[in-house]
């Protein structure tokens, strides 16, 4: 009866918006959630100024699916950029409950820089804007992703996922073709490259611990192993 009581005072819903909106970065109106609010304006030397909006929905509207999305545009380079992505819940259970059974199916149109690969932040967070030294080298990507994850129990997991992946080069980056000039003022530039793959991942972590967030999983260390294998063929 108290936590009931509780979550219907003014003030502490108030407290909990502000709470979430701060460590989480989302604004909840009901069934759909604004954010990452730490996105919404950041800034790098390819794009110049960038705004971003975006969401998500939440369990109030589909506890089987889930949707996200968001919408960029840079005003220096003048370019739109922008992702959807669906996630069906195959266990009936909602995708942020262990274990989890889903198939995501994705689209993604953005910068990025070669080799970033980020676990806890969005890449375009607005305080990874501050980097030292020369960061002119991006890439555009346009990114098709479909997703298979079976999860168990006993936390052994299955991964099987498809991407078809093409990136153009950006700002100080060139992609010159075998054996011609290294000089990118000379040498002829090809317009993109394109690559497809599949990848399978097997993972069994036993007794493994983490937090759950709507985000992702933070892992508890504890003195026991976690095995993964991880096999990806090109097309």
């Amino acid at each position: 009866e108290n936590i009931d009581s509780l979550k219907k005072m003014p003030s502490f819903r108030r407290t909990m918006d502000i709470a979430t909106l701060v460590l989480m970065g989302y604004k909840g109106f009901g069934w759909w959630e604004l954010g990452p609010v730490n996105t919404f304006y950041s800034f790098n030397p390819v794009e110049g100024f960038r705004l971003r909006v975006g969401g998500r929905t939440t369990t109030r509207f589909s506890e089987r699916i889930y949707f996200e999305s968001y919408a960029a545009y840079g005003f220096k380079d003048e370019r739109w950029k922008y992702m959807g992505a669906a996630t069906w819940s195959l266990s009936g259970r909602s995708i942020w409950k262990f274990p989890v059974h889903s198939l995501r199916a994705s689209y993604q149109r953005d910068t990025k820089i070669p080799g970033q690969e980020l676990q806890f932040v969005q890449e375009d967070f607005f305080l990874l804007s501050f980097k030292r030294g020369v960061n002119d080298k991006w890439l555009y990507n346009d990114i098709w992703g479909l997703e298979y994850l079976h999860e168990s129990e006993n936390h052994f997991s299955v991964r099987l996922g498809y991407k078809n992946w093409t990136q153009h080069a950006a700002g100080g980056l060139h992609f010159v073709p075998y054996g011609e000039p290294i000089a990118p003022s000379t040498a002829p530039v090809e317009d993109d490259v394109q690559t497809s793959e599949v990848a399978l991942e097997l993972r069994w972590a036993p007794e493994e611990q983490f937090y759950q967030s709507k985000n992702y999983r933070v892992p508890i260390p504890n003195r026991y192993p976690v095995f993964t294998l991880r096999a990806g063929q090109g097309i």
